[in-house]
């Protein structure tokens, strides 16, 4: 049995970069669908605890539900996915879910991948009690015509104010008093009873990529192979994943993904945070480990780079002729360190001088980033071609030293952009 979204889910998970949604699915059962990085799924599936957060927040004029989901992914900082939802379909549901008291899970990563299922069994008690205060309150629904008249305007800005006061309210201390905003709240752990999984395979116009499997536990091959699923969309053709360079007699790997096409070259270093093979690690470690990975690929990148710029002879494979890279001397170059996930805790100006620093270089002459799969898959997303990549790469670059943090986030507008010669992503 797999799970497969929607066309309506799917166009939200497109653009979400995490959330909780409820789906009816083709048989009449509904279901969780809540989209997470693959570092919190494989925790799920490690064992990790799972709860749904459900409160109805106070926002001006508006009283908004709120759904969330928390993974204890992390002892002093579990992950949590939270958002608002004003469905009136979607609240007929959830009372559904809550007075039966069961439900399934569908997990999925940033490249929208469903790869982890999992029955759930919630507490009969607590959950009933949601339910009948769900019945009963009076939360916002976007009908027509809607029971509170509010101004397409103000819409936005009442929604941020609400979700953000419900984030407020999931991530404050245990004997912080709750907020008088929370109009109603409730704390569902989760029984989960997790499906075998599932082999994925990704197949584009020119290649295919897989198997990809939750338990795969050479996490850095994995991500790899996620970001070459990328790169080979915008370089179609010439996205190559471990590509080796000749080093005196011997060959060695020059970087894990390389793209390129007539006019721009871009190197790839992945740097996956290992959950499956390493249990228990603190905030600390956890954000040492990822400032380590992101120095040692800033330097294997510049070392990629200067290899390339030397003309130093490129293999595809051990059996291929070198390839040709055009421009390879003069071409502009972007090098990325992929994380499979931006962590909070890591010192992200710190990290925003040395990607500022490395761009320098009139030798290499390359722009340096580091960002995480699925800020990744976000820039390249609907890309045209490679220029309007760079196009997007080089504007995040400027926002981050402009900022002097690293830590950002592009956006997708909704709708065409205003004129066709601008890109539609935006820090």
């Amino acid at each position: 049995m797999s799970f497969i979204p929607s066309i309506k889910l799917s166009e939200a998970l497109t653009r979400a970069g995490v959330g909780v949604y409820i789906e009816k699915l083709g048989d009449g059962r509904i279901a969780i669908v809540c989209k997470a990085p693959e570092t919190a799924i494989k925790a799920l599936y490690r064992g990790a605890a799972c709860t749904l957060l459900i409160s109805t927040i106070q926002a001006e004029s508006l009283t908004i539900l709120c759904l969330g989901i928390r993974i204890d992914d992390e002892r002093e900082n579990p992950f949590k996915a939270s958002m608002c939802d004003s469905s009136p379909e979607d609240a007929a549901l959830l009372v559904q879910i809550l007075a039966s008291s069961s439900t399934t899970l569908h997990c999925m990563n940033e490249l929208n991948h469903p790869v982890l299922s999992a029955w759930c069994k919630l507490e009969s008690k607590p959950a009933a009690l949601a339910a009948d205060a769900l019945r009963v309150s009076d939360h916002w629904l976007l009908t027509y015509p809607a029971t509170t008249p509010v101004t397409l305007e103000d819409l936005p800005r009442l929604l941020n104010l609400a979700l953000d006061r419900f984030q407020h309210h999931i991530h404050k201390p245990p004997d912080e008093p709750v907020s008088e905003y929370v109009k109603m709240t409730a704390t569902l752990p989760l029984a989960l009873d997790i499906w075998k999984p599932r082999e994925l395979f990704q197949v584009t116009p020119t290649s295919a990529s897989g198997p990809f499997v939750i338990d795969d536990r050479d996490e850095g091959k994995k991500l790899e192979r996620h970001i070459n699923i990328i790169m080979n969309s915008i370089y179609p053709g010439n996205a190559y994943v471990s590509p080796d360079v000749q080093d005196g007699k011997n060959r060695r790997e020059l970087t894990d993904v390389l793209g390129f096409s007539e006019d721009f070259i871009c190197v790839v270093q992945a740097k996956a945070l290992a959950v499956l093979t390493a249990k228990g690690q603190s905030s600390n470690t956890r954000a040492a480990n990822v400032t380590k990975d992101i120095k040692k690929g800033m330097r294997q990148l510049a070392g990629a780079l200067t290899n390339i710029r030397n003309g130093s002879d490129i293999f595809p494979d051990e059996e291929s002729m070198p390839l040709t890279l055009p421009g390879r001397d003069s071409s502009p170059a972007h090098a990325i360190v992929v994380l499979s996930e931006m962590y909070t805790f890591v010192d992200w100006k710190a990290v925003a001088a040395e990607v500022a620093s490395a761009s320098e270089n009139e030798f290499r002459r390359a722009l340096f980033h580091v960002l995480d799969i699925q800020e990744f898959a976000n820039l390249a997303n609907n890309c045209k071609d490679a220029q309007t990549f760079s196009n997007r790469l080089l504007q995040r670059w400027c926002f981050v030293k402009e900022q002097r943090n690293a830590y950002i986030r592009t956006q997708q507008r909704i709708g065409p952009p205003p004129d066709d010669h601008e890109d539609d992503n935006a820090p």
